[in-house]
């Protein structure tokens, strides 16, 4: 059983604020990958959003932390 820590999000708020939201941990799927991210932009587009409650920013950069127990193969940590 491959176990995500606690994270941390930023989202948008009915007010138009950005806020921060934490999310429990829960086990991956086996088909799963856990990505740690270390930068996100946000752009024009997520200002749609921003109203809405989403969480803000698509386009991650991060390291592999986890493998779900069916990923098997070329796959590196």
């Amino acid at each position: 059983m491959v176990t995500s820590p606690d994270f941390k999000t930023f989202h948008g708020s009915p007010n138009g604020q950005v806020v921060e939201g934490i999310y429990k941990a829960r086990e991956l799927l086996g088909n799963e990958v856990l990505i740690r991210i270390t930068s996100s932009g946000v752009c024009g587009t997520d200002l749609h959003g921003l109203s809405a409650g989403i969480v803000l920013g698509h386009e991650g950069v991060g390291t592999v932390e986890a493998l779900g127990n069916s990923l098997k193969g070329g796959w590196k940590m």
